[in-house]
């Protein structure tokens, strides 16, 4: 179910939503805790995600590659490798440029939107206060 389940905010630990939600209440003892715990889940799940770019760039660049090899005097296929080559680098660099036009938004509207847990755990100290 990823429906809301109990959010709580005052005296307890966090507990929220689906399988995220679980490993909250099991682990975050405090707010600061479960925003930290939320974070470290989303920058997993970002890292992942990035992880699988590089791995299809690779995979894609090599059988380009080999079908460079394969090509031997054929200049269409020899071509055609190229292109490929060149659409996996293009597709990586697009994924680098992403991340980093998002970096560069976050900054511009003083939103951090890479780093989402941050805003929380400022509300978090300055109720603390």
């Amino acid at each position: 179910m990823l429906l809301a389940q109990n959010l709580e905010l005052g005296e307890g630990p966090i507990k929220g939503a689906g399988v995220i939600g679980q490993q909250t209440e099991l682990y975050a003892e405090s707010e600061e805790n479960a925003i930290a715990l939320f974070s470290s889940e989303l920058s997993i799940i970002i890292g992942f995600l990035t992880l699988i770019g590089g791995l299809f760039f690779v995979i894609y660049f090599f059988m380009a590659a080999f079908d460079w090899l394969r090509a031997g005097t054929d200049k269409g296929g020899v071509e055609k490798a190229q292109q490929r080559m060149i659409n996996a680098a293009i597709g990586l660099l697009i994924m680098i440029i992403a991340i980093g036009i998002v970096g560069l938004i976050g900054g511009v509207f003083g939103i951090e939107l890479l780093n989402p847990a941050k805003p929380y755990l400022e509300i978090l100290e300055s109720r603390g206060q």
